[in-house]
């Protein structure tokens, strides 16, 4: 996973399902991920890079007027 413009870090090694949840992101920001396998023999070719922007709660109106 990299933060845009950021250098890749390694999430985790052991993940042995088909679904991983990334914790810790910032609200607003847009991520890149690769998925990389990995058995006995070493890494394989990543996939294509693919991004995301983290979602987030829109703030609550500050003033709400009304009109007849």
């Amino acid at each position: 996973m990299a933060a845009q413009g950021a250098a890749y870090m390694l999430l985790s090694d052991s993940v042995v399902t088909t679904q991983y949840t990334a914790s810790g992101l910032t609200a607003g920001t847009t991520y890149s991920f690769k998925v990389e396998t990995k058995n006995q023999h070493g890494f394989g070719a990543s996939s294509t890079e693919f991004t995301l922007l983290s979602a987030f709660v829109p703030n609550p109106p500050i003033t709400v007027t009304t009109a007849n």
